[in-house]
């Protein structure tokens, strides 16, 4: 698990310094007020962090799902000042993270899977010419699914809870913007029904590379 996180941060800051020395050059050549809409495209990945309970048998564990998360993002900027910036930014990613873990009864796997993941934030940034660091916070929502292995079919829920994070943009072109970015997302306690009722608390790590275009 460790190595998964450092590789997405690696690959992510590799990424975002080719952005980087692009922009490098620009020696402020674009205007530097970020108002307005804008509408991009993300990927990376996403690190779930999950607390099964099957009341039942009765059984505890962890089980840690994985995997990439790509979509797309739009939103709303305003400078309420030279220097402060307020945002309002929703997010749709397709989630390809799953696990299986010993489900406490003899030759039974539990498997939890992660579908997809949404928010709508607030994004509160402070402009450094042609860079943007800011700070988002908001509503987070998911649809998991969970099943026995052999045995009974998928049950799946979809889950809101919040979510808060960071990131930084800059400007490439007049209009076109990269950006990298990370949210924790806790989603709370989902409850599930196969034989008996079993339930998941589910939070994640996600980091993203995005690039946008600015109206």
């Amino acid at each position: 698990m460790t190595s998964l996180k450092t590789l997405l941060v690696g690959s992510g800051l590799l990424a975002f310094m080719a952005v980087g020395a692009v922009a490098a050059d620009m020696d402020g050549a674009y205007q530097n007020d970020w108002s307005g809409l804008y509408i991009g495209l993300q990927g990376g990945g996403i690190i779930g962090e999950g607390d099964a309970n099957i009341p039942l048998y009765p059984s505890s564990f962890g089980i840690d799902p994985s995997g990439f998360a790509g979509g797309i993002y739009a939103g709303y900027d305003y400078m309420m000042t030279p220097g402060l910036l307020l945002g309002l930014e929703g997010d749709f990613s397709g989630v390809s993270a799953d696990k299986k873990e010993p489900s406490g009864f003899p030759g039974e796997l539990y498997h939890l899977k992660q579908y997809w993941d949404a928010s709508i934030r607030v994004r509160l940034g402070m402009p450094m010419g042609n860079m943007l660091p800011y700070v988002t916070g908001g509503v987070a929502v998911t649809r998991l699914g969970t099943r026995y292995i052999p045995g009974f079919s998928w049950d799946k829920k979809t889950k809101a809870g919040w979510t808060i994070g960071a990131g930084l943009e800059m400007q490439i072109t007049e209009n076109l913007t990269g950006r990298l970015q990370y949210r924790y997302a806790d989603y709370g306690k989902a409850n599930f029904m196969h034989a008996g009722p079993s339930s998941v608390d589910y939070s994640a790590h996600i980091i993203q590379a995005g690039f946008g275009f600015r109206f």
